[in-house]
């Protein structure tokens, strides 16, 4: 990130923060009109997709949520499916959720499983990426099992969190981008008491349990000090 852009963020995160102590919030010195094509412009959509959603790094998913090899999630984001899985070593990754043969979706939902098999022409590729076999070689020729491994975006797990960014070519150093945000914040979060913590365990807990309740259960028992701060 640039050190003028990330100056920015963090002027502005202080702002929030002060708001917040103040209980105010900050008012613009006059009333504001947005355009009404701000929310409804596709062709401002997709540049927002393409260059913000495409190209920063996403959290898509707590780490407990992948709590063992071969547990998996797909979801779809900014029109792109994916599959997010962690591997027989222990590394979380995060694939493209298409086949490389025609590219038919190659999971559904989560779950635990040791390899992905396509539905179109069963393709079997493992919880690492890479392909493993092919039914009926004869009818294919010889392929290049390597060269055909699913594709896969950079992908960091930090801090019980699994970041990525969707874009396979991308060389942002996502570590660096979030420059330790996610490691400074989150002690400091889990030992605070009153009602901050409150607010943000409750906000947090029942917006993931309105999508996935089984989620948010892992999560609470993952992090007793958020559920028991949601319950206060």
């Amino acid at each position: 990130m640039h050190p003028s852009a990330l100056q920015e963020l963090v002027t502005v995160a202080h702002d929030v923060l002060a708001h917040h102590a103040a209980d105010s919030v900050r008012l613009e010195p006059q009333v504001m009109r947005i355009a009404g094509q701000a929310y409804t412009d596709p062709t401002r959509f997709e540049q927002e997709r393409e260059h913000i959603f495409r190209n920063l790094p996403l959290m898509l998913a707590m780490s407990c949520e992948l709590g063992e090899p071969g547990a998996y999630k797909t979801m779809e984001v900014a029109g792109t499916p994916l599959l997010l899985v962690r591997g027989r070593d222990g590394v979380a990754r995060v694939f493209l959720n298409t086949c490389t043969h025609r590219g038919a979706v190659l999971a559904q939902g989560c779950g635990k499983a040791a390899r992905f098999t396509c539905p179109y022409h069963a393709w079997t590729f493992g919880a690492e990426g890479q392909l493993i076999g092919v039914a009926q070689p004869q009818i294919f020729g010889e392929i290049d099992k390597p060269a055909f491994g699913l594709k896969a975006f950079p992908t960091l797990e930090t801090a019980g969190m699994i970041w990525a960014v969707l874009n396979a070519d991308s060389t942002l150093d996502i570590r660096a981008f979030l420059h330790g945000c996610e490691t400074k914040g989150l002690p400091a979060m889990s030992e605070q008491i009153g009602k901050d913590a409150r607010a943000y365990a409750k906000g947090y807990l029942a917006f993931i349990h309105m999508a996935r309740p089984e989620i948010a259960a892992k999560i609470a028992a993952a992090n007793p000090w958020l559920a028991a701060a949601s319950k206060a």
